[in-house]
């Protein structure tokens, strides 16, 4: 065992040896040969102007040891611009390490290490693929015999390359880009196929801080895009108003901030494979001056990745954090992903976070109106205006198939609210929690204060203070189905409950079957819940002035019909409603007495209207029978029949507060009627062109016994019984009997046929005492006469 030590022991300090030795020949021999490099000067010339694909001029020339090899120290170097001598770029120094052993093998220079140090050049870009630098007009591809700029050609030209603490200025007049790479440093090293390349500068004006870039990739520079590699851009407090204004174009607005930023990707033979983005930008701010919109955040994260799955590309969003001045945040993550090149469409869809602050999101989107990025969903968002937060949210849909499915989704509803938009009603104040699995989901309601807004029908949003219940839903292959439980709704005005399904086939209409109930309600308000628009307004403003109070209850409505068509004259849906108020106050015209202490029950069939009162009391007159219709909601047509007993002086009282007063004047004005009596009124109210000439009047006085004492006739009748019959253009009564100073009489009213203009003609006859009729006119001839004897008044 120790001979083979001392054995092995022995050859290796022989190798050992003979590398010295060798090393010393191979140095020697190079140092011997430094004082004769002179004599190569326009040789090195020649090889460094092939180089640099350039006509180059060296001031001095020095040889040096570097490591394990020589290097060739080439000082004030000018690249030579062929045009003007000012317009010539002065190089401090270029180094060359030589590959002694290599060169010795092929008879030539073989470089194993370039770097090019203190450059400084202005490059301007002039458009059609066409740059400038150093006064040299250099095409971006081959044409009219000037050659192509290939800088990465360049730093792939040698085992080592590297362009260090140099100043590039790079200047686009059109584009007013003007960009100074400060201290930059570019290295290359490149073997047997595999490359890196290593970048790092100063640009002052657009990052405080240093720019820093790594790429590897491997291939040959012919096939680099086909290659396999990747990257990685690193720069802190990163300028976005500086940098945004370099391509003012990208991003139409004023964008300010200040940003650590890291880029990450990778790429391959068929295309990108993969790609991060991580950023921590402060101090946001968004400006659109055209549309007076601007936007701010203290901070934004963001963790993106974009990564290649199959034919498909995934955007993930493993973190999206936005920190408002009120120091609220949110946070989004998740990832989609976009289908291939030939469909270009989102195939699959999954984000989450555990808030969103819609109000927030609001301000943001509108920074963006005007610009045509937003020209689809910008009227929305902007008509829409959401408020509240969405939280504990998440989301998954799968479009691979011609409809999309959602596979899950979760969010709590805390304060939301949208306006109405469109034919879309608006909420506010809307708390709930949302669930959904495979295209099944149930909203859970739990509010104590919401808003319902639909302008199409409603003038004024509808407020609830309790609103509690469930609404499942199921989205199908060709529609939808939504199902409510009983759906609890309680408001200052209105106790009661609905439940409602709605569905959805293919082209035909969405399906509503709606039951509703109401437990309570105050009639004063009741104009805020019926569906002003689809009535006439004509009819509006009658139901506003008519109802003045009163206790609704036992309401019940029912619907079943497509929800385009309501409230279904035509017959293409069902609409029913009944509901009952008790002391109720009624003003049903103006100009005439209010009803008061109603009990009347309201039916509604699709678009008509009918009423019943079973009591109640008009000008101190009972009322015995009332019943109303209105045909079409859209005519608005007001039919009225009421029945009033009661006594004459009531009665009375009731034809002078309204226009009856002016009909009857003629008979009835100045008398006295004394007795109970009944009155029976028909009246016919267009509503849409509203005059009092307008009204149809049609009545009946059912006179029971009355007494009747007209001052204005001269007479005095009692037990006065029979019917009067009475319009708006006459008073007809066939036969009343009455008797006058104790004497039975006839009286009768009828139009006058030959004088339209009369109102009515009444006369009187009958035997009477001549005695009394004759003084009861004062005549001075009364005395003389006795007995009965036939008479007639006119």
């Amino acid at each position: 065992m120790k001979h083979v030590a001392h054995h092995t022991l022995r050859w290796t300090l022989l190798l050992v040896f003979s590398l010295l030795v060798l090393t010393a020949v191979v140095t020697g021999a190079a140092r011997i040969s430094f004082p004769f490099l002179g004599q190569y000067r326009a040789e090195i010339e020649r090889y460094v102007s092939q180089r640099l694909d350039n006509p180059v001029e060296i001031g001095a020339l020095e040889l040096s040891w570097h490591g394990v090899g020589p290097r060739l120290v080439l000082e004030d170097v000018m690249l030579v611009s062929g045009v003007e001598r000012g317009q010539d770029v002065q190089i401090d120094e270029i180094l060359l390490d030589l590959d002694l052993f290599r060169s010795w093998l092929n008879g030539g220079w073989q470089i194993r290490e370039m770097a090019i140090v203190g450059v400084d050049l202005s490059v301007e870009y002039l458009g059609s693929k066409k740059i400038r630098a150093y006064g040299h007009q250099i095409d971006g591809e081959k044409s009219g015999g000037a050659q192509s700029v290939d800088v990465l050609g360049w730093l792939m030209s040698a085992d080592s390359v590297a362009l260090l603490d140099s100043r590039i200025h790079l200047i686009d007049k059109h584009k007013r880009i003007d960009v100074q790479l400060r201290d930059l440093n570019i290295r290359a090293r490149n073997n047997a196929g595999l490359h890196q390349l290593r970048l790092d500068a100063r640009v002052p004006g657009i990052s405080a801080g240093q720019v820093s870039l790594s790429v590897d990739f491997s291939g040959a520079r012919p096939d680099l895009l086909k290659s396999n590699g990747q990257f990685h851009l690193h720069t802190d407090n990163l300028n976005l108003a500086s940098l945004f204004d370099l391509q003012p174009d990208i991003v139409p607005l004023s964008v300010a901030g200040v940003s650590d930023l890291q880029l990450w990707g990778a790429w391959s033979q068929v295309g990108l494979q993969s790609l991060r983005l991580l950023s921590d930008t402060r101090d946001v701010l968004l400006e659109n001056p055209a549309a007076d919109a601007r936007w701010q955040s203290r901070q934004v994260q963001a963790d993106i990745v974009v990564k290649r799955q199959d034919d498909s590309m995934l955007v993930g969003v493993r973190e999206l954090s936005v920190g408002e001045m009120s120091d609220a945040s949110s946070l989004i993550e998740g990832y989609l992903r976009v289908a291939n090149e030939q469909d270009k469409r989102l195939s699959y869809l999954d984000l989450r976070g555990p808030e969103i602050d819609l109000a927030a999101l609001s301000s943001f989107a509108r920074v963006w109106e005007g610009l045509p990025l937003a020209e689809s969903w910008m009227p929305r968002m902007k008509a829409l205006a959401p408020t509240g937060k969405i939280e504990d949210w998440a989301i998954s849909l799968d479009q691979t198939s011609a409809k999309p499915r959602f596979q899950a989704a979760r969010a709590t509803f805390n304060n939301v609210g949208v306006q109405a938009y469109a034919k879309l009603p608006g909420v506010s104040s809307f708390d709930g929690q949302l669930t959904l699995q495979n295209n099944r989901g149930e909203i859970v309601i739990d509010d104590d204060a919401f808003r319902f807004m639909m302008p199409r029908w409603f003038r004024q949003p509808i407020d609830a203070r309790t609103l509690d219940g469930r609404v499942a839903f199921e989205i199908t292959p060709d529609g939808f189905e939504i199902q409510s439980s009983p759906i609890r709704v309680a408001s200052e005005h209105v106790d009661g409950s609905v439940q409602f399904q709605v569905r959805k086939r293919g082209q035909s209409p969405a399906w509503l079957d709606l039951q509703a109930s109401v437990e309570k309600a105050d009639a004063a308000h009741i104009h805020l819940y019926y569906p002003t628009g689809r009535m006439h307004p004509a009819l509006v403003k009658w139901l506003d002035e008519a109802f003045i109070a009163g206790d609704l209850s036992e309401g019940e409505l029912h619907l079943s019909g497509p929800t385009k068509g309501f409230p279904y004259a035509d017959g293409s849906g069902e609409f029913s409603a009944r509901i009952r108020m008790d002391d109720g106050q009624l003003k049903y015209l103006d100009g005439w007495p209010e009803g008061q202490a109603l009990q009347a029950r309201v039916r509604f069939d699709r678009d008509a209207i009918s009423f019943d009162v079973s009591d109640g009391v008009v000008a101190g007159n009972r009322l015995s029978t009332v019943n109303g219709s209105i045909a079409s909601l859209k005519q608005a047509d007001i039919a009225l029949h009421a029945t009033l007993l009661g006594d004459s002086e009531n009665l009375m009282e009731f034809v002078q507060q309204s226009p009856l007063d002016g009909l009857l004047e003629p008979v009835l004005g100045g008398s006295t009627l004394e007795g109970g009596m009944g009155v029976s009124i028909e009246l016919g109210v267009p509503l849409k062109q509203f005059s009092v000439d307008k009204i149809r009047v049609k009545g009946e006085l059912d006179l029971a016994g009355n007494r009747w004492y007209s001052p204005r006739f001269g007479f005095d009748l009692e037990k006065l019984r029979g019917r009067v019959h009475f319009s708006e253009r006459d008073l007809v009564a066939d036969v009343l009997s009455a008797e006058y100073f104790g004497k039975p009489v006839r009286i009768r009213a009828s139009r006058d046929e030959q004088d339209p203009s009369i109102f009515t003609r009444v006369s009187v006859e009958g035997n009477i005492d001549a005695e009394q009729v004759l003084r009861n006119y004062k005549l001075p001839l009364a005395h003389r006469f006795q007995g009965d004897a036939p008479w007639q008044f006119l």
